[in-house]
């Protein structure tokens, strides 16, 4: 890409939350896809059609988002969970997490349909040098649906699309230090993208 900065910081992203159930994924794709454009509340038909969304109703996305994939329901608790009593369930899924590397394993199909929810193309790259241990089997479904690609060849991505589109990448990471693997927003780089920012 001609003209691309050497550095960049998207400012003023919001950071993740766990909202009503933490279904990070879809916070995160709220967040990024309405990152400094209000026209996604008239031109995505979820947002103005379905829910009638106006510019600023974070938790309304958020939730549109989750519920129209059911990844709420799909992911966070199965019927035993939900019905306790009539299962004598004793200890019931209280985080409700729609979150976890398992979770996108065993769900892959619904970050898809989240993203087409949205009036997008979904587009997922699989870093073939990653060094995180991940059983083959369990991730065979998520990696048939993306793009490999070497890790430089991410790297140049990232910064085309930060430099490009003006809005923030969603990255399935591991970070030295985390106790899990989970999506993290990508907000930016340094040094011609030997460094990337997110968070």
């Amino acid at each position: 890409m001609t003209n691309q900065p050497g550095s960049l910081i998207l400012p003023d992203v919001p950071k993740i939350e766990n909202l009503e159930y933490p279904d990070i994924f879809a916070d995160a794709l709220g967040v990024a896809l309405c990152y400094h454009d209000e026209g996604v509340y008239t031109r995505c038909g979820l947002l103005r059609d379905a829910y009638r969304l106006t510019p600023g109703h974070r938790d309304g996305v958020y939730g549109a988002i989750s519920t129209i994939t059911g990844r709420g329901w799909l992911i966070g608790f199965d019927e035993a969970h939900y019905y306790p009593e009539q299962y004598d369930t004793k200890d019931p899924h209280v985080s409700l997490a729609v979150a976890g590397l398992e979770a996108t394993w065993e769900h892959h199909e619904t970050l898809s349909e989240a993203v087409r929810a949205m009036d997008h193309v979904p587009e997922f790259f699989w870093n073939q040098d990653c060094a995180y241990p991940v059983d083959p089997q369990q991730a065979a479904g998520f990696i048939a649906r993306t793009e490999p690609m070497d890790g430089a060849a991410i790297r140049r991505y990232v910064t085309e699309y930060l430099a490009a589109r003006q809005r923030p990448v969603i990255a399935l990471l591991h970070l030295p230090g985390a106790p899990v693997v989970e999506m993290a927003l990508l907000t930016g780089y340094e040094d011609g993208g030997v460094a990337i920012l997110g968070r």
